[in-house]
């Protein structure tokens, strides 16, 4: 079995895990955060799709005959990673000496990584949560997300589907220190019936990019 397994969390590790835990399938790429957010820590939360780049000015210290005036860079698109958890109105998120028994894994060989623990909330109850995503290798254009939370309460998903991406910079790196941060521009964003729909389109060259995703509920009982 070939598998990258951690058995604690963090939240100074966040970024170098949200690499380690990528998934991809040539196609599109997933950082590996958190589903639900993160309490504390640094993030470069990121979708990103193979092929797909906008081109932006390329500055230089000092310019001289020869060096290259622009270059490509792969935006951000919509992020669809994001999904609150509350238990009984209560956030759930990996706070200190609230969870206990945290697990994650990605499975090189079948593509899915899986992340889970126990969640106590100021009630004293207590909660069982489990996030597993891949991306197809059938159709690649298809990244699934399964949240499972068992719960004696109140439970609520909150999804989120940002169009308003940036991509990452920091000053003191000078591989992401220039500017261009906002490289996708939203230019639509609707319900139709159970999808959402998102269009993105490249700042500079105008090249669309659509998401969309749909949600499916199953569960024992009524919810809204």
């Amino acid at each position: 079995m070939w598998r990258l397994t951690k058995d604690t969390y963090d939240p100074s590790k966040q970024m170098v895990e949200e690499s380690l835990f990528t998934i991809g399938n040539g196609y599109v790429g997933l950082r590996g955060c958190f589903e639900e957010g993160y309490p504390e820590g640094d993030s470069i939360r990121g979708t990103y799709i193979n092929g797909l780049y906008d081109r932006v000015p390329m500055i230089h210290a000092e310019m001289a005959y020869g060096f290259p005036t622009i270059q490509d860079k792969q935006p951000r698109i919509a992020d669809t990673q994001t999904c609150q958890v509350y238990l009984d109105g209560e956030r759930a998120q990996l706070k200190f000496r609230k969870y206990h028994n945290y697990y994650r894994w990605l499975d090189y060989q079948q593509g899915e990584s899986e992340r889970g623990y126990s969640y106590k909330t100021n009630s004293g109850k207590v909660a069982k949560l489990r996030f597993n995503r891949m991306a197809s290798l059938k159709h690649l254009n298809y990244v699934i997300y399964r949240i499972e939370v068992e719960y004696e309460g109140i439970i609520e998903l909150k999804t989120v589907l940002d169009g308003d991406v940036e991509n990452y910079t920091a000053p003191g790196d000078p591989r992401v220190a220039q500017g261009h941060t906002k490289l996708m521009v939203p230019v639509s964003m609707e319900p139709l019936g159970e999808y959402v729909h998102c269009v993105l389109r490249t700042k500079t060259t105008g090249i669309d990019q659509a998401t969309v995703i749909r949600h499916f509920v199953e569960s024992d009982h009524e919810y809204h």
